[in-house]
């Protein structure tokens, strides 16, 4: 791991939201192999809510790592 801590901020970020969106996408798609029997409408809307996520993963990851630099700088 020594790799991200050398990198440039913006690739430790990409890497970090890729991750999670990997992780993210796999659930869903788990999720989805039990709801085989369900109704379309409900698979979509799993679908739906995890591509908003991985949408806004970005956005969060990086506003919490503002506030973890926020809260260090404080200490």
């Amino acid at each position: 791991m020594s790799f991200l801590n050398n990198s440039h901020p913006a690739l430790t970020l990409l890497i970090a939201c890729s991750l999670k969106e990997t992780v993210l996408l796999v659930a869903a798609w788990i999720i989805t192999l039990f709801l085989r029997n369900r109704s379309a409408a409900l698979r979509h809307h799993v679908w739906a809510a995890v591509i908003l996520s991985a949408l806004a993963l970005p956005v969060f990851t990086f506003g919490g790592e503002a506030q973890r630099t926020a809260c260090a700088v404080r200490v």
